[in-house]
Parts: structure tokens; sequence; C-alpha cells
């Protein structure tokens, strides 16, 4: 009994939310570094200026931007094990503050953001694209997006 209790556990808290986040089109992809780093730096965010990973995973980007360069760089994540991860993991680089936040980035307000970075399937960019273009188009926004080799 016990262990199917622990297979009921994992498939209810990892492996079902992070299968839906790939079948909306955001699949768990662990963006390298350096595309990272190569990603803030072209975003040239400005002071004040807020910039939004979605799809934030352990929170690389936040850390990155937040550690080398100070920057309010903030995330999104659905899969509640990510999510969790991604906190504990900011805790652990000494990011305490709440900018990872749990949700669907479908139903993210973005019109305060100046800079949106993601990895996204084409069919999910699409879907995005009328997003970024309502509520991005009165500012001077940009979005990156990561695409793997």
């Amino acid at each position: 009994m016990t262990g199917e209790l622990i297979i009921a556990i994992v498939l209810l808290f990892i492996v079902l939310p992070m299968a839906y986040a790939a079948w909306i089109g955001a699949p768990l992809v662990a963006t390298p570094k350096r595309a990272v780093r190569l990603m803030i730096q072209t975003a040239r965010l400005k002071p004040g200026e807020i910039a939004y990973d979605l799809g934030a995973g352990t929170g690389k980007f936040i850390i990155i931007g937040k550690k080398e360069s100070n920057l309010d760089i903030r995330g999104i994540e659905l899969p509640p094990v990510l999510w969790l991860l991604g906190r504990i993991n900011l805790r652990l680089h000494g990011i305490s503050a709440p900018v990872l936040e749990r949700g669907n980035f479908f139903k993210k307000d973005l019109r305060d953001v100046g800079v949106c970075f993601s990895f996204l399937m084409p069919k999910t960019l699409m879907k995005m694209k009328a997003k970024f273009e309502q509520e991005l188009k009165k500012r001077s926004a940009r979005y990156f997006l990561y695409v793997s080799r």
C-alpha cells in the first residue's frame, strides 16, 4: 500500500503538472547560463524596468540577473514542484524577495513588464504573440526567446 501511495503522490505532484506544462507548450528546458547572460545583456534593461522569465523553472534568469547586474527579473512557473525548487534555489542564492510566483503565464498581466524571456514551442509562441502585442504594444517592451539546437 505504501508503494502505491508514493507512486500516486509522484504522479499527482510531479508528473502530471510537468506533463500539463509541456502539453500547453512550455516544456522543461534548462537554458544554458551562457545563453541567459547573452539574453540579459542584449535586453539592455533600464533602471527600474521589470523583466519576466515566463516558465522560470529553477530561477536561473532571476539569479544571474540579480547577482551579476542587480536587475529586477521576476519569474512565473506552473508546476508546483518546479516552482518550489525555484524558490529553494533562490533562497540558497540569497534572494529572499518573492520574485518567483506560481501560476500560468497565459493569465499573467504583462502590462508593467519591459522584457520577457521564454522558451516556448512554436504553437505556444503563436498564442503568446497576440498577448505580447496586446499587453506590450504601448511600451518599448521586448521579448527574447531561447531556441534549442
